[in-house]
């Protein structure tokens, strides 16, 4: 089919007398039949019980909790977090139609356009580079952190070679101008106005966002000369805090299991995906925000942590299970033996010795329990005031009272105080 261009009324009609709805938005959420409706757990506030509503008749969803609703376009524009147009293409695309939509570009989206495909066609010079190298540091060390050529390639691993320029006098051949490739973050400009690529003598790992656009670049230094890992810098269409690396790959696993394993690295991320388990993303360091936890909401309510078993991990733990918690995602942490993290874990001990720990993980106030009990006497009333005092100052940020309720319960059977003294 093909619609009409520059008539924009016109290609809305014909998507949306073609698609079903309760398709375009099963693709994101599991619907349960109900009568001639459909239900699901909202994606867009902290939902416990299913209040989005789909009715297939009218070709609109709507929100008892939070007030969303439209229809396949609305939700797809929310979900994915795209303007209009980005939602009516995507959605025309899946029925069949063509539709060329003529619509200006401001400045601001042309450059986004610009930085995401310099940073693509970074991302291929740096995997060809890499496909090229059949020796020296580079081998060794993938081989050495067990990645094999599949991973390599469907991750688009690259090597970044040692010299100034030499992404960058590719990027200009390829018809780029200076200061996009600087707004990029591939290459920097210096006081002295020389121009240098940011990457060099480094295994580059593209970041790539839920959309499947490339975003941003990773690398990771072979020689532990300079600072382990870098990213490119923040940019109209990179911000850390708000990207999970993987999640491209992994939602679609995640929304399968209904369950999300949270890891910390580029690598643990990678091994973990190697090794069969597929619905895992990281939050590429410890400090995860609520924008990422945000994120992974539109794909699940449950999430498990997978952390060093250091106590930068045990930290991080404590820290990020309050942030999912507060997006209405119900955290689990997972503890790894003393001197592991992920991605040697599973390494060392395979697929099936990982999932026997992630079965085993605890729920948050089992995990501040055990990590307490280890430090504090409860045999003695200082040991027992600080067991108390220091698992109720891990509750005061959490919004939920039934989840309070049952934490409070909990806390007074392992510290026998009662339940009335902790409320007070």
């Amino acid at each position: 089919m093909t619609a009409e261009k520059n008539d924009i009324r016109e290609i809305v009609e014909q998507v949306l007398k073609t698609v079903k709805i309760e398709e375009i938005i099963g693709e994101y959420l599991p619907l349960k039949k109900t009568g001639r409706r459909f239900t699901a757990i909202c994606p867009f506030h902290s939902d416990k019980d299913p209040s989005l509503s789909v009715s297939p008749d009218k070709g609109f969803f709507h929100c008892f909790g939070c007030g969303a609703g439209g229809n396949a376009i609305n939700f797809v524009m929310k979900i994915e977090d795209v303007s209009f147009r980005e939602a009516l293409l995507k959605i025309a695309a899946k029925a069949g139609i063509k539709a060329e939509i003529s619509i200006e570009k401001s400045e601001a989206q042309k450059q986004k356009d610009a930085i995401s495909a310099i940073i693509r066609d970074s991302a291929l010079f740096y995997y060809e580079n890499l496909q090229s190298e059949r020796s020296g540091d580079i081998t060794s060390y993938l081989s050495k952190r067990g990645i094999n050529l599949e991973s390599a390639r469907r991750f688009g691993l690259g090597y970044a070679p040692g010299g100034k320029n030499n992404l960058t006098y590719f990027l200009q051949k390829q018809g780029y101008g200076i200061d996009d490739i600087i707004a990029s973050g591939m290459a920097a400009k210096y006081d002295d106005g020389n121009i240098s690529d940011c990457f060099r003598n480094r295994i580059t790992i593209p970041i790539v966002d839920h959309m499947g656009r490339f975003v941003a670049m990773a690398g990771r230094s072979l020689d532990n000369s300079h600072a382990k890992y870098i990213n490119s810098q923040e940019t109209p269409i990179f911000s850390k805090s708000k990207c999970l690396f993987g999640i491209n790959l992994a939602k679609i696993f995640i929304q399968k299991e209904d369950k999300a394993v949270i890891v910390e690295g580029y690598f643990d991320m990678i091994s973990l995906w190697q090794h069969g388990i597929k619905n895992v993303c990281a939050s590429m360091g410890t400090s995860l925000t609520k924008r990422q936890a945000e994120l992974l909401r539109k794909f699940t309510s449950r999430v498990e942590l997978l952390y060093d078993s250091d106590e930068a991990g045990n930290t991080a733990s404590d820290r990020n299970a309050e942030i999912f918690y507060n997006a209405g995602i119900t955290p689990k942490v997972s503890k790894l033996p003393p001197g592991y993290d992920p991605d040697l874990y599973v390494r060392e001990k395979g697929e099936s010795a990982l999932r026997k720990i992630l079965e085993k993980s605890l729920d948050l106030i089992d995990f501040y329990i055990e990590k307490q009990k280890k430090i504090c006497d409860l045999s003695t009333p200082s040991g027992k005031s600080e067991f108390v005092k220091s698992l109720l100052s891990h509750l005061t940020e959490l919004k939920d009272i039934i989840i309070l309720e049952e934490y409070i319960k909990r806390i007074s059977e392992e510290a026998k105080v009662s339940e009335n003294i902790l409320r007070k």
